[in-house]
């Protein structure tokens, strides 16, 4: 996800109408020029996008290998146990192999299809208007659908396979196909979107549809990184400070000392460039020292470079553990097939009508052919399609990316730029796109909604305890071991269906609108009775162990049921929550029907472009797109 990516759509029926058109085989404009000047130009600031995105999702997935080996010995067993006759280095360069050996060819080939589909898409829109100035869609790594790869599918599994794999190269290819298999059936849900997505708006309420992706710009893009500039505070400094001046300085257009913009791509150079001088200095008391820093770089340049193990489509043998992750992919697709429909609805509004459908489809073909090969995490269409119009770009920059960032994958290049730069001043750049993240979607939700999105991020929040609540002993009820306990109920999944159906259900509840809020609450009940929410049943109906060895479930799908002897499943009880809440609100509803003097008619509109006519509401942005904000 871009730093400029869009979060909500500016008219839904507007979008309708524009589905199929250019015609998919619609002839291309030969005389349509492959390159520019302007593309160099663009092409710098789509790579350096993207690149900002890569490092950070693969210190993510690197930082897993290390939570998940240092819980083997400490609490999720009481001796190595999982670790069998492998030593902890073992296991964590099977980890690191299978990041760079495995999962870069997929992302490879997700980010070479897309770019250079999206360059065809150009040039047939040029043909079909019979113009040479249309400029491709930019497209990327969806930033923060990644982090939830890692954080939400990847850990967990790769707690569950400790205990089942017998050695070190086997649990990281297990945790390898999980993690492709569920960003290949989240690449499928992004495909239905170009069928379901124009009629989202008319079900979900703005801010409970984007709940999910506030939550993931709060926590995963915003709060862990911020943590970890608190962890080495020196080295963070100057990159913090400039991220900081560029969001919140002039209204997100400050500009340095030297006249340069921080809006500016190129500031990642520069942001990144200050904390790798430092860290390679010596200034980090955490980090690993200089010498060290040395032998890694040498290690991963003579291990990784010009090698790849890319194994098509070996990389979805996960479709066992499907039910792990199901719950998590469903509403961050829901989300990104939405950003989708936005992105090109903005660039139409500029010049550049895109075949709405087809662009929906190969964003989720995009994710698809990427998890084929091994990719760990979604890509999408990214906003700054206003910024590259304006330079004058064309398909050219598009096509660049393509090939710069399939050599630099394919080739074993990226560990070695991975090994050299500071990870600190790269979650600082991610900390800026948290913000705007969280910025956009609170601006375009409804006033009235916002309690409500603020009740969602909670779940999400919770998250990041999801390793470390292991330790409890939840036999004694000590305040700590009651909190944990509600921890354990809101993480199952990630939090990502939960902070999306219970904000639907409090923004209906708001809006006065009790019969639909009581049908969110029956598919609660449903989700929940399924393990698709809270989804804490550590023993299946037949009374076998979810995974063996640990105390807590993953959020599997499973039937809910009270399990008799130790009382440790969770799911039927919210079953029965949400069922009181269904008659509870139906109630509502029914009173509200007969009696409408007593309970006010439901509010008009889902918080959506219906309601941007009210002059009452201040401050409220109305259907305004989040990329006009971005260019004005």
């Amino acid at each position: 996800m871009g730093i400029y990516e869009s979060v909500c759509p500016a008219n839904a029926k507007v979008m309708i109408t524009k589905f199929g058109t250019p015609p998919f085989l619609q002839k291309i404009n030969r005389s349509y020029p492959i390159f520019t000047a302007n593309d160099l130009d663009s092409f710098f600031f789509l790579f350096f996008d993207n690149m900002s995105s890569l490092l950070g999702i693969i210190a993510a997935m690197m930082e897993i290998g290390n939570i998940i080996t240092d819980c083997w010995g400490s609490y999720c067993h009481a001796d190595p146990g999982p670790l069998g006759t492998s030593t902890m280095g073992e296991y964590l360069g099977k980890w690191e192999d299978m990041i760079f050996f495995k999962c870069m060819p997929g992302i490879a080939f997700a980010l070479c299809f897309g770019n250079l589909w999206y360059a065809w898409m150009a040039f047939k829109l040029a043909g079909y208007e019979e113009r040479t100035d249309v400029t491709a869609l930019p497209y990327g790594i969806n930033t923060a659908a990644g982090f939830l790869s890692a954080y939400s599918v990847m850990l967990p599994l790769g707690f569950q396979y400790a205990y089942s794999e017998p050695t070190a190269e086997k649990w990281a290819e297990k945790c390898w196909q999980g993690v492709a298999t569920a960003t290949f059936v989240g690449g499928l849900f992004e495909i239905s979107g170009a069928w379901i997505g124009p009629f989202l708006p008319h079900w979900f309420a703005r801010a409970a549809l984007f709940c999910p992706l506030f939550c993931i710009g709060f926590v995963w893009l915003g709060m862990v990184p911020f943590i970890d500039v608190m962890r080495e505070p020196i080295i963070g400094a100057i990159p913090l400070a400039m991220v900081f001046i560029g969001f919140y300085s002039n209204n997100g257009k400050g500009v340095g000392p030297f006249g340069i913009p921080y809006t500016d791509r190129f500031q990642f150079v520069f942001i990144v460039g200050i904390g790798t001088i430092l860290m390679w200095a010596g200034c980090g008391k955490h980090m690993a020292s200089t010498e060290e820093l040395w032998d890694a770089l040498e290690m991963r340049a003579e291990r990784y470079g010009g090698k790849n193990q890319m194994g098509a489509f070996t990389s979805l043998g996960g479709f066992s553990d499907v039910d792990k992750f199901i719950g998590i992919m469903l509403p961050v697709a829901l989300v990104s097939f939405i950003e989708t429909m936005e992105n090109v609805e903005l660039a139409s509004t500029i010049g550049d009508s895109y075949n709405m459908r087809e662009a929906m489809i190969v964003d989720g073909l995009g994710t698809c052919i990427g998890a084929m090969f091994g990719a760990p995490l979604p890509t999408t269409v990214y906003i700054g399609h206003t910024r590259h119009k304006a330079r004058g770009a064309t398909a050219g920059y598009s096509i660049l990316n393509a090939v710069v960032y399939f050599i630099l994958l394919m080739s074993g290049l990226f560990p070695i730029i991975y090994s050299f730069v500071d990870p600190i001043s790269v979650g600082c750049s991610l900390i800026a796109v948290g913000l705007l993240i969280c910025q956009n979607v609170i601006e375009h939700s409804h006033p009235r909604h916002i309690p409500a999105l603020c009740l969602g991020l909670t779940f999400v929040i919770a998250d990041p305890w999801n390793f470390d609540i292991r330790a409890v002993d939840t036999s004694y009820c000590t305040r700590s071991t009651a909190r944990s306990l509600g921890l354990k109920n809101m993480w199952p999944g990630g939090g990502i269906m939960c902070s999306l159906m219970l904000t639907a259900i409090l923004c209906d509840i708001t809006d006065s609108k009790y019969r639909r809020a009581s049908v969110m609450c029956l598919i609660s009940m449903l989700f929940s009775l399924f393990g698709i929410m809270h989804g804490n049943n550590v023993y299946k109906p037949d009374g076998e162990a979810m995974i063996a060895g640990t105390n807590a479930g993953e959020g599997q799908l499973t039937i809910a049921t009270i399990d008799e002897d130790t009382k440790l499943n969770e799911g039927w009880r919210f079953v029965v929550m949400y069922t009181i809440m269904f008659v509870w609100l139906a109630l509502h509803g029914v009173v509200q029907a007969i009696k409408p003097s007593w309970i006010p008619a439901p509010i008009a509109g889902n918080g959506w472009d219906d309601d941007s006519k009210d002059p009452t509401i201040s401050g409220y942005k109305g259907s305004k797109s989040v990329g006009e904000t971005a260019a004005a």
